[in-house]
């Protein structure tokens, strides 16, 4: 049995899906959906490192 929010998440999703062309193009749904996967499995970056790293490499 799916918990709560994993089918409030898939109710989210499958409205995207059907409503997407209103909304935005698919492969914008995409990756959507991959940063979601991303957030909820920790790949994840903190903000201020990855400007700091973007600082010293490019010279922003």
């Amino acid at each position: 049995m799916k918990q709560n929010n994993e089918l409030i998440l898939e109710k989210c999703v499958t409205n995207i899906k059907n409503n997407k062309k209103e909304i935005l193009d698919e492969d914008t749904v995409n990756k959507l959906l991959k940063s979601e996967d991303d957030i909820e499995n920790g790949r994840v970056r903190d903000a201020k490192e990855v400007m700091e790293e973007f600082r010293i490499r490019f010279g922003f």
